[in-house]
């Protein structure tokens, strides 16, 4: 019984929809058209404008003023942790030199006398203590001092970190945007004060134009 019900819809399935197709055509000959204006297209979607609010510096306690707009190619991308973490290990090694040094065997401390002789003890033959294969010898192909880890990351890797991290730092309400930098004291107690009481945290970086 079931089945018969189930094949008499599917057969029906056709007819409804043409019927369907005819009720929704409609004229556009007096039809109004608005366009809607597109959000802009940035890497990884479309986004709509970021806002933040305004503060100030020269009070303690905190008093927003205004909602500024932001660019929702820098501050809405979509973050990339990998890349994110690709500057990260960039900005540790781009000016990072390592002082490993290792000696060869012409400066090794130690005599250049043949060990023993070259035939009659059953030993192998050796030339010196100075070779690598004895313990206090020189070392083959090590690192030699004075060896800079500089690279240059690809400009889009670097922007879109930057990016990234902004965005982050917005959404997780951890980037505030003040009207100046002018501060009612020169105290440094003020801006420790500052800093607890609008729990910015234990590490804060102020940046001017």
């Amino acid at each position: 019984m079931l089945l018969n019900c189930l094949a008499k819809q599917i057969r029906a399935l056709p007819s409804t929809f043409t019927a369907a197709c005819r009720m929704s055509s409609v004229t556009t000959e007096n039809a109004e058209f608005t366009e809607v204006e597109e959000p802009p297209m940035v890497y990884g979607g479309y986004t709509n404008l970021r806002q933040a609010w305004v503060s100030n510096l020269d009070t303690v306690k905190e008093n927003p003023s205004t909602i500024i707009d932001l660019h929702p190619q820098v501050f809405g991308s979509r973050p990339r942790i990998d890349i994110i973490h690709e500057n990260i290990v960039w900005q540790r090694k781009y000016r990072y030199v390592s002082y490993a040094n290792t000696k060869v065997t012409a400066e090794v401390n130690m005599s250049s006398k043949k060990p023993w002789p070259q035939k009659g003890q059953g030993r192998a033959r050796h030339g010196t203590r100075r070779s690598p294969l004895f313990k206090g010898g020189s070392v083959i192909h090590g690192p030699r001092s004075h060896t800079t880890h500089f690279y240059m990351l690809p400009f889009y890797k670097r922007v879109y970190g930057l990016t990234s991290t902004l965005s982050v730092k917005l959404i997780q309400d951890d980037l505030h945007i003040v009207k100046n930098l002018d501060l009612p004291s020169d105290d440094p107690s003020y801006i420790n004060d500052l800093v607890d009481s609008r729990l910015w945290g234990p590490s804060v970086l102020f940046i001017d134009e």
